[in-house]
């Protein structure tokens, strides 16, 4: 499993229809389109991410001030994953058909949740801004990275990955500020101001000179052809559905993250701007090291990155509930959130590689990357609330720390797979 040293992205597989290595392709995009391209997909992003690591932050100010209990707002948590969970078929068939386009839409989606959180005076009406904003972001994060993917040569994948979600990780180092000014009394401000620029950005829509419905560059012919059913084909295989389930489980910790160990911080007085603070230097790493952990991924591989990342994750979770002093517990939550970020980009590289290699979609699988990270961030947001009000917030931490284990123990034994 993974993408390992020796492994080329191009190298031809032996299926009747597919092209092989002495398939002629198209001519390459114009430059200009593909950095265009990419500067959209870069700016949608930044601007979603932002919008999305508000909420952990200002989570608890959020609770007090419109009286929501823990497991109220743990489903306000998991409505940005529902959300995003639901759109992902209707995000992907659309990602694989236009996704300049998709990724329009996504983004007025996204600026329409901005205005109702703003307004949003009720638990059901905050419910429904952050369910709309997921579903924009499986449409804008399909589209823009459908779009990209289609146009990237092959042995740049992983860095154009990385430094397109280098930047909503960017976003997610703003977020915390966007919080703790939000939390001080002015929701409405932040919010509105959020979809004032959201609105912007698609107003423009990226450059126009990158057309859709054009086939990139060395990918078959059914590059274009995205459903339901080509996806249920490719979960038969164990090797194809890898990166899904990595990707559910890196989900489910960022939903735990965002959430229940939020709000265990906050009981510990880590509030407002330190809470803030918190999330800021968790995500500010990835911010810096997006591109260089790109490289890695073109030139290493995807397995061994994932197999400690699994493994710290695992051994980490455990401790949160029993850490019970602010600054370590803070030092731990921001290191876990942390560690789950950087395998974001691991992860989609890896479905990436497993979808060229099966001749299908890059839209379909990009809204499959958003509905398994989707999955996961709900169930751990509210289920995880759900448990350690019912049982003790131990209980909440150790399923996620088991599978954790499980998954890089299995990582690790899996066969290395040469393509070549």
């Amino acid at each position: 499993m993974g993408l390992e040293r020796g492994e080329t992205s191009g190298a031809s597989l032996p299926v009747t229809g597919r092209p092989d290595e002495n398939t002629p392709v198209p001519p390459a995009r114009p430059p200009k389109a593909v950095r265009g391209a990419h500067v959209f997909a870069v700016i949608t992003a930044f601007c979603e991410a932002t919008l999305y690591g508000v909420l952990a932050p200002l989570l608890p100010s959020l609770a007090q001030q419109i009286h929501l209990s823990d497991a109220a707002a743990g489903r306000v948590s998991a409505a940005y994953p529902a959300g995003m969970v639901l759109a992902t078929v209707p995000a992907g068939a659309a990602a694989g058909r236009r996704p300049r386009g998709t990724a329009i839409c996504g983004m007025w989606m996204v600026t329409l949740s901005c205005v109702g959180f703003a307004l949003g005076r009720t638990e059901l009406l905050l419910i429904c801004a952050r369910m709309l904003q997921g579903a924009g972001a499986a449409a804008a994060w399909a589209g823009a990275l459908a779009w990209i993917l289609r146009d990237a040569p092959l042995r740049r994948r992983g860095r154009m990955i990385a430094t397109t979600l280098g930047a909503g990780f960017t976003g997610t180092v703003i977020a915390p500020i966007a919080a703790a000014l939000a939390g001080a009394g002015h929701r409405a401000e932040v919010f509105l101001a959020f979809a004032a620029v959201l609105g912007a950005v698609a107003l423009w829509g990226g450059p126009s000179t990158a057309p859709d419905g054009v086939p990139r560059s060395g990918t078959p012919s059914t590059a274009g052809r995205a459903g339901s059913g080509g996806a249920r084909v490719r979960l038969r295989d164990r090797h194809k559905v890898d990166g899904y389930l990595l990707m559910l489980l890196l989900g489910t910790v960022s939903g735990i993250c965002q959430s229940l160990a939020a709000l265990m911080l906050a009981s510990h007085g880590v509030r407002g701007g330190a809470l803030a603070a918190v999330f800021l230097c968790a995500y500010a790493p990835q911010a810096v090291l997006a591109r260089r952990l790109g490289q890695l991924i073109d030139q290493r591989g995807a397995r061994l990155p994932m197999i400690w990342c699994m493994t710290l994750l695992g051994l980490g979770l455990p401790f949160v509930p029993l850490v019970g002093q602010p600054l370590p517990a803070a030092l731990l939550v921001g290191t876990l959130a942390s560690i789950a970020a950087a395998g974001l980009p691991i992860a989609t590289a890896l479905v990436s590689e497993n979808a060229h290699r099966a001749g299908s979609a890059q839209g379909m699988a990009m809204a499959m990357v958003n509905g398994a990270w989707g999955v996961g961030a709900a169930g751990g947001a509210a289920g995880s609330t759900a448990i350690a009000a019912a049982l003790a917030p131990p209980a909440a931490f150790l399923p996620a720390a088991v599978t954790c284990g499980v998954a890089a123990a299995g990582l690790a034994r899996a066969p290395r797979r040469n393509s070549r």
